[in-house]
């Protein structure tokens, strides 16, 4: 045979050869079996066709994975929907990448096991969980002192309780991901909500009839024996506030019918209002020492509250401008 027909015959030798591969590597996947010991995210396919390998998967890894669990916070629980959040499972791409052990790779002594890439969508669950924390928030409660007439009431400051996001969005997205989800409901993380005030604050209740006055301040309620307005000169009842307070005050008449003609009195031990004053946002009202102590327990002023001198000075230290005053 002459050259050119030698030359021919390779030709056409080459083109066979080319043609044969060529069909090989458009054969139908599904038709392709894996190679023993080949597992796609613990789920062994070993020898299944490629869409055997899909629906084993399907079924034993991405379906459990899809159903819905139960998450809580503080009060609230609530259902979870995978699904909803955008969970995906790349099963085509973990199956060509198990099709290449056995033909281009050789298996791994013991097997191998191919990783199922997955995501959550990471936006929907954020909005989700936001939604939720809206919800299920416990909110602080700031300290407050009631006073009426039946007494002092407290309110004692509370620490709320909220979704830490952050935390509950990784957590959500690891249970989904999980190769196997506790069956229990899943406990989301929260964090402290601090109340603005925790100190409920002072204050004063003076009760007319038993003439006692009650100071109240961390906590703590303090009683001390009064003297109050006498007839024709009440001590006004309502609820009032301190309004400035003064030590070692000078008494200034005030412009009433019975102390006309009468003239200031300086500090010092005649002085009527004692070492201190505390002022009243009642006309010409207030509460202060008295260096009559025989008169604690009677009606026996011209409308103010009267205190002994030592008591006074105790309370003068602790009270603050601002404090409620109920008289009853």
């Amino acid at each position: 045979m002459n050259r050119a027909g030698k030359g021919l015959l390779a030709g056409v030798a080459a083109l066979a050869t080319s043609l044969a591969f060529t069909a090989l590597a458009t054969a139908e996947p599904a038709t392709q079996t894996m190679a023993p010991g080949v597992k796609i995210d613990g789920v062994n396919v070993g020898g299944m066709t490629v869409a055997e390998a899909k629906a084993t998967v399907l079924k034993q890894s991405v379906a459990p994975r899809r159903e819905r669990f139960v998450a809580r916070f503080n009060k609230l629980r609530f259902p979870v929907y995978p699904a909803r959040l955008g969970y995906k499972a790349d099963v085509d791409y973990a199956v060509q990448v198990a099709l290449l052990f056995g033909t281009r790779r050789a298996v791994p002594e013991g097997g191998v096991n191919v990783r199922l890439r997955q995501r959550v969508n990471k936006k929907k669950l954020r909005a989700f969980l936001k939604a939720k924390a809206a919800k299920g928030v416990l909110k602080s409660r700031d300290a407050r002192l009631g006073v009426s007439n039946r007494g002092f009431k407290v309110t004692k400051a509370r620490f709320g309780r909220a979704l830490s996001i952050t935390k509950a969005e990784k957590k959500i997205q690891r249970l989904i991901l999980a190769p196997k989800r506790p069956a229990t409901v899943a406990v989301l993380a929260t964090k402290r909500l601090k109340p603005a005030v925790t100190n409920p604050g002072t204050g004063i209740l003076v009760n007319r009839n038993t003439f006692k006055l009650q100071f109240f301040k961390a906590g703590k309620i303090r009683t001390f024996p009064i003297a109050v307005g006498q007839i024709g000169f009440s001590t006004p009842a309502g609820r009032w506030s301190v309004t400035s307070k003064q030590k070692y005050p000078t008494w200034y008449p005030p412009p009433s019918p019975w102390a006309a003609g009468a003239s200031p009195v300086p500090p010092g031990p005649g002085n009527p209002l004692g070492t201190r004053w505390m002022g009243l946002n009642a006309t010409f009202i207030g509460i202060h020492g008295t260096p009559s102590s025989g008169s604690l327990g009677s009606r026996a002023s011209h409308g103010c509250i009267r205190m002994g001198i030592n008591d006074a000075e105790w309370m003068f230290d602790r009270v603050e401008v601002g404090t409620p005053v109920v008289i009853v």
